[in-house]
């Protein structure tokens, strides 16, 4: 698959969360994917569209490093999580993290087994069905195609790197695919401040007739960051 795309993959970031990772930071429970088709957007190496599928949801993970196939991503993926470990032991609150948050000592061989358990199912199941190559802000979806979509660790958190007209590009194509709700985790960028660009999309929201709440989650191992947003589209 690498022959047929123009990406970089130095460029793409592939590590991914757990589905309790994923019930904590959307407060997602079951009840909230029965009956619903649901969007995973950017997936990357997170289990949590495997797991929903193997027990029996409607879930769909797209991103741009499906554009690689899984014998390119694994590596990648191991190379990056590297990387969260120096990050990981660096932090300067690392050892009171430990011990206040079990998850937090374990989370990187967590990471690790995820995503070796998405890169095989990856391979087990190929991309167009669970697993679709696109990315932000245009998507291979028709309007409305999803009920929910689920949107983690991209807006907001590189604000640095992502301008103002992309969060709104992105935010904008993720209401066109989206006929109910949008949820969007977390709302601060990499320097632990809540995004500037927060405001702007708050704005946007009401002007495509979307009403917004930022609501806690229970998702606590970044210390700013346990707010997410909701959108749901007016009636």
């Amino acid at each position: 698959m690498s022959e047929t795309h123009n990406y970089d993959l130095k460029h793409v970031v592939f590590v991914g969360r757990t589905w309790r990772d994923y019930s904590q930071m959307f407060n997602l429970t079951e009840a909230d994917l029965r009956g619903r088709n649901v969007l995973d957007c950017p997936g990357g190496a997170a289990s949590f569209t495997m797991t929903a599928r193997d027990r029996g949801f409607d879930v769909t993970a797209c991103d741009i490093a499906y554009h690689f196939s899984p014998a390119e991503l694994l590596p990648k993926g191991l190379s990056d999580l590297e990387t969260v470990r120096q990050l990981v032991d660096a932090h300067p609150n690392a050892a009171a993290m430990r011990e206040k948050f079990p998850h937090f000592a374990n989370m990187v061989n967590e990471m690790t087994e995820t995503l070796h358990e998405t890169v095989a199912d990856m391979q087990k199941h190929g991309y167009g069905t669970r697993y679709v190559p696109g990315s932000l802000p245009n998507l291979p979806f028709t309007d409305q195609q999803f009920d929910l979509t689920l949107s983690g660790n991209l807006l907001f958190v590189y604000s640095d790197q992502l301008g103002l007209e992309f969060h709104l590009e992105a935010t904008r194509e993720l209401m066109r695919v989206t006929r109910e709700e949008i949820r969007l985790f977390p709302l601060i960028s990499l320097n632990q401040q809540v995004s500037p660009f927060l405001p702007a999309v708050l704005e946007l929201a009401e002007a495509e007739g979307w009403g917004h709440e930022q609501v806690r989650t229970s998702y606590d191992l970044l210390e700013q960051g346990t707010q997410m947003l909701v959108l749901r589209r007016s009636k």
